[in-house]
């Protein structure tokens, strides 16, 4: 009887094994397709080049984008320390946009929908998940991770190369809109 149970034992203990293989398999498949997807996903429209601004310098930025609408320096207080930072803000059409600068550089970009700021105004609109990054000129890296997906808030980690957090922190997965967006490009103020 003992080695009946021995061998059923051993016999569960490599189909677990196998099986956490295949598991592991299929995740980084998944991972894969969706790399792939949001990098070659159709119809996507560019609302803003998030790439353009990745690390640049503030002299950089105002040579790019022009003097901001509005500039205001402050100390963000993010997790026990507090940073000062300088918040440039833009209009973009309808839709507005702040970039915040830390050190001389640009560390994160806020972007909000013209109903963002009117409630009656106009949403950003996707057909796919895999869409939002395309959206700010974004690709994908091999290292991407969903850090959460809720219906009304998604977040990446680990972009790409310069881009450390994507986060969508309004959004309605139902009507396929989104209202705002923090795409961080510093990994100090990505967790």
């Amino acid at each position: 009887m003992k080695k009946i149970v021995g061998t059923l034992l051993k016999i569960s203990a490599v189909l677990i094994v196998v099986a956490v293989i295949f598991m592991m398999i299929g995740m980084n498949s998944m991972k894969a397709d969706d790399k792939k997807a949001a990098d070659s996903s159709p119809g996507s429209n560019v609302v803003f080049d998030a790439m353009q601004i990745a690390g640049i310098s503030e002299k950089e930025l105002i040579s790019l984008l022009g003097e901001p609408k509005q500039k205001e320096e402050w100390n963000w207080l993010y997790g026990d320390a507090t940073y000062p930072v300088t918040t440039f803000e833009y209009q973009d059409g309808q839709n507005s946009y702040e970039v915040l600068i830390y050190e001389a550089k640009v560390i994160r970009l806020n972007y909000f929908s013209e109903k963002y700021n009117n409630i009656n105004g106009k949403s950003l609109t996707y057909k796919k998940k895999t869409d939002l990054l395309r959206m700010f000129n974004i690709t994908a890296g091999d290292e991407l991770q969903v850090k959460g997906d809720t219906g009304y808030a998604l977040r990446f980690g680990t972009v790409n190369e310069k881009i450390a957090d994507f986060w969508v922190a309004l959004m309605d997965d139902e009507a396929k809109t989104v209202d705002e967006v923090k795409i961080t490009y510093d990994k100090r103020f990505s967790e």
